[in-house]
């Protein structure tokens, strides 16, 4: 958990948490067309409080497409992420938010390729971390080298 006034985490050790979940997975492929969804259930409760762990979110989204043309390769990629708690009482959260972010990649050669991706596209304001805002549209361009 982040220390009080601190920009510093520290662990703090649970007597005893009931942790279960399932997942979700699906796929399908079309001639050079993925389509990729995730769907994630968790609960992690302290079993002394009856309380949700912090920043552990009850259920994710995640679909993402993929298009392949020779050696390009469009992509789009959704997350949803449910509200977290930030504290063990359970009485503040984090809103639940939405992220799109699209990009294009090249493959040169076997070795050697080029990324350029959105980053949260429609410009959402959210935080994954009490007040620690994370960017609106960002950008990201890498080159991957196989040495």
């Amino acid at each position: 958990i982040p220390s009080s006034g601190s920009a510093y985490w520290q662990p703090i050790n649970q007597n005893h948490v009931k942790t279960y979940g399932a997942e979700i997975i699906g796929n399908y492929a079309w001639k050079n067309l993925i389509l990729k969804s995730i769907y994630s259930y968790t609960e992690s409760i302290n079993q002394q409080t009856d309380k949700t762990l912090i920043y552990v979110p009850k259920h994710q989204f995640k679909i993402n497409a993929n298009y392949t043309y020779k050696t390009w390769n469009i992509f789009i990629q959704n997350n949803w992420i449910d509200k977290v708690f930030i504290q063990t009482d359970n009485q503040e959260k984090i809103p639940s938010y939405w992220i799109t972010n699209l990009g294009v990649s090249q493959q040169f050669n076997k070795n050697f390729g080029a990324n350029f991706t959105i980053n949260n596209i429609v410009n959402h304001q959210y935080q994954s971390i009490a007040n620690r805002w994370m960017p609106g549209i960002n950008y990201q361009i890498s080159l991957n080298i196989k040495l």
